[in-house]
């Protein structure tokens, strides 16, 4: 069941970039290996290993970290919708393989946050 949900806009409150506690705007934004068509087939694969059924506008939000290396971090929903598709949601983005970090303007690799909303359809 790959259609079993769309990520609806990948970036609801965009890419935030931080050093140490000041945020700041990345100069280039983190991005999946492979693109944005690569993440959502990952999580489509992850989430339907786990969940079987439909639920017509299910919605869970997602936010995490994307560290200096490219590793998700500090990966927690923001507002769910039922147990299970929050557990399966996180699950997913907490074993997505790594990332290119968020860059500065000099090109230094930076952390950023961001939150992705998924969709269940």
């Amino acid at each position: 069941m790959k259609n079993l949900f769309l990520l609806s806009s990948l970036l609801l409150l965009s890419f935030t970039a931080f050093s140490q506690t000041e945020f700041i705007t990345p100069a280039n934004e983190a991005s999946y290996v492979g693109g944005e068509a690569a993440m959502y087939k990952y999580l489509s694969d992850k989430i339907s290993e786990k969940i079987n059924y439909k639920v017509g506008g299910a919605k869970v939000y997602t936010e995490f970290v994307i560290s200096e290396q490219g590793e998700i971090t500090d990966a927690k929903i923001i507002r769910g919708y039922d147990a299970k598709f929050d557990e399966v949601s996180l699950e997913a983005v907490k074993s997505m393989p790594k990332w290119n970090p968020a860059t500065n303007e000099k090109g230094v690799a930076i952390k950023s946050k961001m939150v992705l909303p998924v969709s269940f359809q």
